[in-house]
Order: structure tokens, then sequence, then C-alpha cells
């Protein structure tokens, strides 16, 4: 694992090859055969490489309000970017004024002045609560990731994995949001909860998507980059499942339930509330609390749904009370390993 000097030259190496990559993306020539290709092996050779080209997007996309910089700032940078970014800047000038702006922003996240935020994270089964800088209390369920960002205009949460529970600062003016993906969650005053729910892939049919709950104030549901129009609007004792990338039709509505009765964030008391929900999705929110692996080959199995509140501290006594609503068989059950297949299947 790199430390000091070497992580900060890797920072440095991951800033300037995201910035690189969305100027190069900017020409939709660009995003297609050898050059796309070229463009998802590096993206998903680390994790770290996904969150700088998000960064370098959101930067652009802030670029676009008028007045950011003073026409003095624009030209200094840009001859400084210049001279170390020969052909990229030139590629700027040719797309006219916001893009020339947005040079700016790929000169501070390129020469390391990017903010990278802080990282917060949880073990398997560990579950933890973190003061962030600006007073906001979030709660912490096992196997989670964030990172906070806090400058003069925003404070702003990227969850990467897992669940929490933000229990907002009062008394500060700046816009409070969460991230996951291209979903974002933007506090009115509030405590809420997001959770991150995992694409389980291939022939199982569970889609990536982001649940969110409101017990106290309002929070905003916007899709990037259109986060000047607002998705959908929770109210106190609501939740709602949304895909984390904006479904095709942004005028469809989404399905808003209720909250049961102390029905809030209650993987917090160990126990998980699904309401029809796919036995794959279980299976993720146990993966977060188990240390090996935990594995199933069959589709069907994996795409049953489960209704009802499940204890999830204890795995075995959690896989007994689903075998009680599922064709469910436990082949392996060891330290290492979970292995489950369907009831009366060779």
């Amino acid at each position: 694992m790199e430390t000091g000097p070497e992580r900060e030259d890797l920072e440095e190496e991951i800033k300037d090859a995201a910035a690189r990559w969305v100027m190069r993306r900017m020409d939709y020539r660009n995003r297609r055969g050898a050059r796309e290709r070229s463009f998802r092996s590096w993206l998903e050779a680390r994790e770290e490489h996904e969150e700088a080209y998000r960064e370098a997007e959101r930067a652009l996309e802030r670029m676009e309000s008028p007045g950011v910089f003073e026409d003095k700032e624009v030209g200094e940078v840009l001859a400084a970017y210049q001279s170390e970014r020969q052909s990229e800047t030139y590629f700027f000038w040719r797309y006219g004024s916001v893009a020339a702006a947005a040079a700016i922003v790929f000169a501070l996240f390129a020469f390391g002045t990017f903010d990278f935020g802080e990282e917060f994270s949880t073990q398997v089964s560990e579950q933890r609560e973190n003061r962030l800088a600006d007073g906001t209390l979030v709660s912490m369920d096992a196997g989670t990731r964030i990172r906070f960002f806090d400058n003069e205009l925003e404070r702003r949460v990227v969850l990467m994995e897992g669940a929490a529970v933000f229990d907002i600062a009062n008394g500060d003016p700046r816009p409070f949001s969460v991230e996951v993906g291209n979903t974002v969650i933007r506090d009115i005053g509030t405590v809420f909860s997001v959770k991150k729910r995992e694409g389980i892939g291939g022939d199982y049919g569970v889609d990536e998507s982001v649940e969110v709950a409101v017990e106290e104030g309002i929070v905003d549901v916007f899709y990037a980059p259109a986060v000047d129009r607002r998705f959908l609007r929770l109210n106190e004792g609501q939740r709602v499942a949304l895909p984390v990338d904006a479904p095709s039709d942004m005028k469809a509505e989404a399905s808003i339930e209720m909250l049961m009765k102390d029905g809030f964030a209650t993987w917090r008391e160990g126990r998980i509330h699904y309401d029809d929900r796919p036995f794959a999705e279980v299976l993720a929110d146990l993966q977060r609390r188990y240390s090996g692996e935990i594995s199933i080959n069959d589709v069907e199995l994996a795409a049953m749904k489960v209704s009802g509140t499940l204890s999830v501290d204890r795995l075995e006594e959690a896989l007994s009370a689903l075998q009680r609503i599922l064709p469910l068989e436990i082949v392996e059950f060891s330290r290492d390993q979970i292995i489950l297949k369907r009831s009366g299947e060779s």
C-alpha cells in the first residue's frame, strides 16, 4: 500500500489522468473505438480512477456558471497550463469561453490543488459514528465508505458503498448533499439515511440502486448533471428506492413509501426490513457483515422476493429464518465461505 510521498505522487498522477480523460471525451469522436476501450480500462483499473473522473466532471459543470473566474485569472492560469499541457489547452481554445474556463479547473485539478476530501469507512460487522468537520453526525453501517468534501461553497458527501444516517449540523448556510453515483440527495434541515444497494449483476437482474429515507425534515433528490431540476421531494417519514442513474424518462414518478413505525435505519439495531425485495439484495446486506464470501449460483433463487424484518447481526440465524420462506439450502457455512443453493437441486 502506498504511503507518504508515494501516495501523494500517485494521487497527482490520477488527478492528471482524470483531467485529460474528461478533456478528451468532450469531443464525442473520442467516445468510441480503441480510445473508449482505453478509457474504460483505465477507469476500471483502480477505484480511485472513477472517483477522480467524477470529480473532474463536476469541476467542468461548476465552471459553466458565469463569473466564477475573472478574465485576468483566466489568462494567468491558462498561460501556465499551456506551457505544461500544450495540446490539451489548444483543444479547449477551440471550444470557446466555457471550455477555456474549464481548463482552469483542470489546471488546478491536475496541479494538485483539487480537494480529494476526507475518507471515513467501517469494516465488516462494524458500525461507527463520525463527526464531520462541519459538525454533522454520520452513523455508518457495516462495510460503508464515504468521502467528505468541505469548502466555502458547499458540504458534500460521496457514498461509495454501504449505508449511513446523516444528522445535519444546524446553523451552516452552505448546502449539504450526498451523492451516490449520479443520484444527488440535497438536505433541507433534516435527519435522513442513504443506502447504496449494490448491483448483483449478470443474470440476477438486480441493478445498482439507492434507498433514501427521512426521519426529520425534507430532502430533495436530483440526478447529475441536471442538478437544477428536482426529481422528487421526500418529507418526514417517507422512503424511496431509486436507480443510481437517471431513468430514461425524468418525468417518471417514483414509488414513495411511508416508513413503518420505528422503521428508520433499523440496521443500527441489527435488523433490516424488506418489502418485496430480491433475495440477492438481502445477500448483499449480509455480505457486509461477513468477512468470507457468500455465493449462490441459482438465478431464480436470487431473484425470489423477500418481505419482512430480518435480524442480520447473526448470519446463521438470518439464513435459518430465510429458509422458512425460501426454498433455500445451506451447502456450506464456515469462517471463510457460505455456499447456498435452491432446495432439491443436485
